[in-house]
């Protein structure tokens, strides 16, 4: 019901970043990690909205609590590369913890 609710809205509202987050929200929620980081990459393609921190915080954290190590490098190279999004200490500290969980660090 959820991705029924957001295609109608998206096609009388512009997209917002807060929205798009709420998206990426409800897609984790059902389990569709893929969905979400389509969706993300979507979005940052799509030029004029800014993606920030709290977009793609969600999908960093559940791609490392599901100990995939890899992708969630990669996703962190995507928000390094994206210019909008500043860190915070604990983003690093979440990645190296599913680094350490994947035996990066032995």
């Amino acid at each position: 019901l959820i991705g029924e609710v957001a295609v109608f809205h998206d096609g009388f509202y512009p997209r917002s970043e807060k929205y798009t987050t709420l998206r990426v929200k409800a897609l984790l929620a059902a389990g569709d990690t893929e969905g979400a980081e389509v969706l993300l990459d979507d979005v940052a393609a799509d030029g004029p909205e800014e993606l920030r921190l709290r977009s793609y915080l969600p999908l960093l954290a559940a791609t490392c609590d599901h100990n995939d190590a890899p992708r969630a490098v990669a996703l962190l190279h995507k928000m390094m590369g994206s210019g909008s999004v500043y860190f915070e200490p604990p983003i690093f500290t979440l990645v190296v913890g599913a680094l350490a969980r994947a035996g990066q660090f032995q």
